[in-house]
């Protein structure tokens, strides 16, 4: 056995000495924070993988069987004797929404726009309600008018009515979610530059859902947007006067009534109620769609890794040993994927850090610190907890582990232990 010279002793002897000072004060320190494995379930992070994707079929409301006539449809209306002189033909018109041509079903008659009222007016008769009505009910509707006014003889009517242009809703559609051409920050791959989209959309009648406006602007959200979309009820004040209220989005939608704001989650709890109805998925003139970027998706990093702000993927869980591996490239300590040299970067990385402090802000601002013991997470998967948006995960080094490092840098190994 080689023979350890007499001035190591003092060394060795102080190392033991401080251990157990630092079990001491370690275990007076930690009485702070909460153990990981004795996180209650309510101050824990909910895992997203456990969250299933929304059917699109709720997104949509399907047509009834017939259009239902209302204020802002156009309609072909062709009344013998009326509206066109006998034996002469009607005008027809293959136009569907000044775009498309619609050979197979071509409108037939004179153009006649259903008032906001929901009244149709024609000459000789008293403007007539149509609203709700189908295309058949309009032409008895119309019948009716001018038989009880002896203009037409019964049975003698030759009514036509259907349908030049559907009323159409006008909707903006906002999308945070697409980017710019992505320029990369070759420490931590991070977006740095990105762009949204607005459009402006005129949706017919019975096509005016959600599903449809997000389709025709770009798709499904990526996962670079939020858990859900938003829906802003029009309510016919002025925007400018609703801006000088308001400075930012996030104050905007806190300013609303919950009955104008609809929230559509992209991913839900299996078996929850929707917070949603059919019914809140048709867009009204004037609605605005908010698909949000996740600004505020990351966790921050800190203590023996490099800072930063890194994002959480928006569909996975990241637990503690994958945040330190994405904050640090390695959980086996700062300088396991570093060329930095020991001698530059202080006590050293011989013994790695294995204490993870995770500061996490509750909802009404108070904040907790929660503790993680590495060694133990390596093998207990109560030690793993989930990071939740906001989280900062700290790094640090044991009393024992600084003292353990200290004293292997101080010391030269291959003086105690030769060839």
């Amino acid at each position: 056995m080689p023979r350890i010279d007499h001035r190591i002793w003092p060394i060795v002897t102080l190392i033991m000495f401080c251990q157990g000072c630092a079990h001491g004060l370690v275990s007076r320190r930690c009485s702070d924070p909460i153990p990981a494995r004795r996180l209650p379930a309510c101050l824990a992070a909910f895992p997203r993988e456990a969250l299933v994707p929304t059917d699109l079929g709720l997104l949509r409301v399907p047509p009834p069987e017939e259009h239902l006539v209302d204020s802002g449809d156009v309609l072909g209306i062709y009344i013998q004797d009326v509206l066109e002189e006998s034996g002469r033909l009607p005008l027809v018109d293959y136009r569907v929404d000044g775009q498309r041509t619609n050979v197979e079903s071509p409108a037939v008659g004179h153009p006649v726009c259903v008032q906001p009222d929901g009244t149709i007016s024609l000459p000789q008769t008293a403007p007539i309600r149509v609203s709700g009505l189908k295309l058949g009910q309009v032409v008895e509707a119309i019948r009716r008018s001018y038989v009880e006014r002896a203009i037409l003889k019964p049975g003698h009517e030759h009514i036509s009515v259907s349908l030049i242009k559907p009323r159409t809703y006008r909707v903006i559609v906002i999308r945070e979610d697409l980017s710019a051409p992505v320029t990369l920050k070759a420490s931590s791959s991070q977006v740095l530059t990105r762009h949204g989209q607005g459009h402006v959309l005129e949706l017919p009648a019975y096509e005016n859902d959600l599903l449809r406006a997000i389709t025709l602007t770009g798709g499904l959200p990526g996962t670079d947007a939020e858990n859900e979309i938003v829906i802003l009820r029009s309510d016919g004040s002025p925007p400018l006067e609703r801006l000088d209220r308001t400075e930012t989005m996030e104050q905007l939608l806190q300013t609303q009534a919950g009955s104008r704001i609809t929230r559509v989650p992209l991913r839900v709890v299996p078996g929850a109620p929707l917070p949603f109805t059919p019914g809140d998925m048709i867009l009204g003139d004037g609605d605005i769609v908010l698909i949000a970027s996740r600004k505020n998706d990351y966790f921050l990093a800190g203590g023996l890794m490099e800072g930063g702000k890194f994002p959480l993927p928006r569909d996975e869980d990241v637990d503690v040993l994958e945040a330190i591996a994405i904050a640090n490239g390695s959980i086996n300590g700062p300088l396991a994927a570093s060329n930095v040299t020991i001698s530059t970067r202080g006590p050293g990385n011989v013994v790695p850090p294995t204490r993870v402090i995770i500061v996490r802000t509750l909802d009404d601002g108070s904040q907790i610190n929660i503790e993680v013991d590495l060694k133990i997470a390596m093998q207990d998967a109560r030690e793993r907890i989930l990071i939740q948006p906001g989280d900062l995960v700290v790094l640090k080094y044991k009393t024992h582990e600084i003292l353990a490092n200290v004293a292997l840098n101080f010391v030269n190994i291959s003086y105690l232990i030769p060839n």
